[in-house]
């Protein structure tokens, strides 16, 4: 199933992961958030060193989000070191040293946005 399907509108996918808001980083780190995320909406992810840097397929880059979609930033240097997991309504859920798991306005980090991908399993058909 579609992660957007399955969380229909950004609705759904808030309520099933506002348990995870607050979680401290040492538990879940930003690329085991965006594993957890994916789980719940049925589909298994496999370590990241399997799609970086190039971000290889099963992932392609979109223009837009749409909820369930990763955003690839640069929060610490010049490359890509960090992700979240684009919610709906201009939102992301990410998980930082500092801050742990939350749910901030994309618009927050938008200079540090390098992309926005999309799973092949995550698609609208």
């Amino acid at each position: 199933m579609a992660v957007s399907q399955q969380y229909h509108k950004g609705a759904y996918m808030h309520l099933t992961l506002n348990n995870l808001v607050g979680t401290p980083w040492k538990e879940l780190p930003c690329w085991e958030l965006v594993v957890e995320v994916y789980k719940r909406a049925g589909i298994q992810l496999e370590p990241y060193t399997m799609y970086w840097p190039d971000m290889n397929s099963p992932w392609h880059e979109v223009k837009e989000p749409e909820v369930g979609d990763i955003i690839v930033m640069n929060l610490y240097g010049n490359n890509a070191d960090h992700i979240a997991v684009y919610v709906g309504e201009g939102k992301m859920i990410h998980s930082t040293e500092y801050a742990g798991v939350c749910i901030v306005p994309m618009d927050r980090l938008r200079k540090r946005i390098l992309g926005v991908y999309r799973h092949k399993e995550a698609q609208n058909d």
